[in-house]
């Protein structure tokens, strides 16, 4: 029997729940492979997984152990949707 269990996070209602630890490493992704992540997104095509695990205390928070990149991108898109529209939206930008 496993330890594990897989969560389906809703994108509006628990991503904020997620938190960034300090042992995490900068962000190193290009603007074009974050570029890449939101036209993945915006296609429905899957994107891998975020690996979180309970703050210890903190019934409702949880801690980001992998996937901060992605995590990183989602979150400066929905903080700055203008910024990827002419991507997202070539037929209407051209």
């Amino acid at each position: 029997m496993s330890n594990y269990e897989y969560l389906q996070l809703s994108y509006q209602r628990d991503l904020k729940r997620v938190k960034l630890p300090k042992f995490q490493r900068g962000l190193v992704w290009t603007k074009q492979k974050r570029n890449d992540l939101i036209l993945t997104l915006h296609r429905d095509f899957p994107f891998g997984a975020l690996l979180v695990a309970p703050i210890e205390g903190e019934q409702s928070q949880l801690r980001l152990l992998d996937g901060q990149q992605r995590l990183s991108t989602i979150k400066n898109y929905e903080d700055n949707k203008a910024a990827y529209w002419a991507q997202l939206n070539p037929e209407n930008y051209n």
